[in-house]
């Protein structure tokens, strides 16, 4: 998943230079007080959020190699998780509860895949539960220790696994 996120962000990181290049470039050359400016304003805005995205990916891709670990705080983990998914997690209230000190060992890029799935699963949960006009809309992120043990949970108000589903 690394390389291939690497590559994809790599070659957006490109043309994502070129547009804000350009596009400053039009904006010195418009007209003063011309609304024209305002727009290119908002292209760049747009431009700068995607490259900071490309940037988190490109972070995600080279952070560590597999089967490395690493103290982590569960913290991190979940920010850059949630830095990665904020398009996706645009129509949901998330709500991200940490307690302080909740570290583990492990391998960082193998868990924010977890809380990265753990996410998109309850985004798509919720999905279902609106097209079903059941409702749902929050996603909680979690951390916390506990007796000597590290959690993190993702819970949602969606509508759930439908039973028979469960049984498989």
């Amino acid at each position: 998943i690394g390389l291939l996120t690497g590559g994809v962000a790599h070659e957006l990181a490109g043309p994502l230079t070129r547009i804000l290049a350009l596009t400053g470039l039009v904006a010195a050359g418009a007209p003063e007080g011309s609304p024209m400016i305002g727009e290119l304003r908002e292209i760049e805005e747009a431009t700068m959020r995607a490259k900071t995205i490309v940037g988190d990916l490109l972070d995600f891709a080279r952070s560590s190699k597999i089967g490395e670990h690493h103290p982590l705080t569960l913290e991190s983990v979940a920010a850059k998780s949630i830095a990665l998914s904020r398009f996706q997690l645009g129509g949901v209230d998330l709500r991200v509860e940490h307690e302080p000190g909740a570290t583990v060992m492990g391998d960082g890029n193998s868990l924010q895949q977890v809380v990265l799935n753990l996410l998109s699963n309850a985004v798509d949960a919720i999905a279902q539960s609106r097209r079903e006009g059941k409702g749902g809309g929050c996603v909680t992120l979690r951390t916390w220790n506990d007796a000597g043990e590290t959690h993190l949970s993702v819970t949602d108000d969606g509508a759930g696994i439908p039973e028979d589903e469960r049984l498989r």
